[in-house]
């Protein structure tokens, strides 16, 4: 059974990729989910978390959301397995109290994203020792503990919950993110001509040091004109990126501020030379791999991201991917630096990318379902 108040919008396709896997490993799936889920991309709703109105918005939307899930109750009690899949949080807690009390199933949830690194520590969205921040801890606490298995996207992310949380280390399994592979299939990268294209797009969050990539092109404006990098998306860090841009005079930046279906997203990739990943230098970028990053591999690109942990163990075991390019965090100067190497060396970069072959092996989502098939065995 999938339970929950979670959307399934294209930008975000995790929740695609494991509510598909899990239906294929069991024989009849029912979807107990609010009636008001859409599968639209979401608000950009980066603000911080105060204001009577926005919590009056929020919490009449949770009361319908949450009706709606109560009037579906009774198909919980022939589940041998509930998903709740991310955010599964409040989900997690209503769940517990519309379970019947001699239910013995299996219960797993999805963790992506880490509820308390994420909003406190990394977006920094509410006071790190407030109320906000304790019952945020709560919360994913009280979620964690209460799951027979815990999904997260990497295995840095996995230890730190593990270690967070107290959880049994054979609960918390490592699932990589998943993204729609019927759109993300490998491209023919474009000559180079002209302008050398540069591509980074995300909801402009902290962990995706966008203010590295500002920095990078005032450096390039100064060397090579032909370079151009192309900006799309807003969120939480937009304003200062605007402030950043604003004071000075970038002629090698384009910003398309605003939130697009992958599908147009893919036709920006499809027009660009590379794409840029995440370069934050805080300990949330380093642990995780995100969506660009997949989606760039997925289509046989040339990434350009930085290096750390989560990208250590992604390839633990294998000497270098041609296509893909790590820089230290943070570092304006080495992004620089490699964007012109990828430049100079374009043909060849092109030629012999093999950023596809490191996403079937490790990340792929045959690899998911492989992953998963393991919790049919426990039902």
């Amino acid at each position: 059974m999938i339970f929950g108040c979670y959307d399934d919008s294209e930008l975000y396709s995790r929740n695609q990729v494991l509510v598909e896997a899990l239906s294929e490993e069991f024989s009849e799936v029912i979807l107990v989910r609010s009636k008001s889920s859409t599968g639209r991309l979401p608000a950009n709703n980066h603000q911080r978390l105060s204001g009577l109105l926005a919590a009056a918005k929020t919490a009449t939307s949770l009361v319908g959301k949450y009706m709606s899930l109560f009037s579906q109750r009774s198909q919980l009690s022939g589940a041998d397995c509930v998903f709740v899949p991310y955010p599964a949080y409040l989900d997690r807690l209503f769940l517990s109290f519309l379970l019947p009390r001699n239910w013995s199933g299996l219960v797993v949830v999805d963790a992506f994203l880490c509820l308390h690194d994420t909003v406190v520590k990394d977006r920094k969205l509410v006071r790190e020792r407030g109320l906000m921040a304790r019952l945020v801890y709560w919360l994913e606490n009280t979620t964690l503990n209460r799951a027979d298995i815990v999904l997260i996207d990497t295995a840095r992310q996995q230890a730190m919950l593990i270690d967070q949380y107290r959880l049994d280390v054979d609960k918390v399994w490592a699932v990589p993110v998943g993204v729609n592979e019927a759109l993300w299939v490998p491209m023919e990268l474009p000559p180079l001509e002209d302008h050398f294209e540069v591509l980074f797009y995300g909801t402009f969050i902290p962990l995706h040091g966008v203010d590295a990539i500002v920095e990078a092109a005032e450096i390039l404006q100064g060397i090579d004109e032909s370079v151009r990098i192309t900006l799309v998306g807003t969120g939480q860090a937009a304003d200062s990126i605007a402030q950043q841009l604003e004071s000075s005079d970038f002629a090698n930046i384009r910003w398309a501020r605003t939130l697009v279906e992958p599908q147009e997203l893919y036709q920006y990739m499809r027009a660009s030379h590379c794409v840029l990943g995440v370069f934050g230098a805080s300990e949330k970028s380093a642990n995780v791999v995100p969506y660009k990053a997949y989606q760039a591999m997925a289509a046989n690109h040339i990434l350009i991201t930085r290096a750390g942990p989560a990208m250590d163990d992604l390839l633990s075991g294998i000497e270098s991917i041609p296509g893909l390019c790590l820089v230290p965090a943070g570092d304006p100067q080495a992004l620089a630096n490699t964007i012109l190497d990828v430049k100079r060396n374009y043909d060849e970069y092109r030629l012999s990318s093999r950023t596809r072959k490191l996403y079937d092996s490790r990340l792929s989502n045959t690899v998911i379902k492989e992953k998963l098939s393991r919790i049919k065995e426990l039902v």
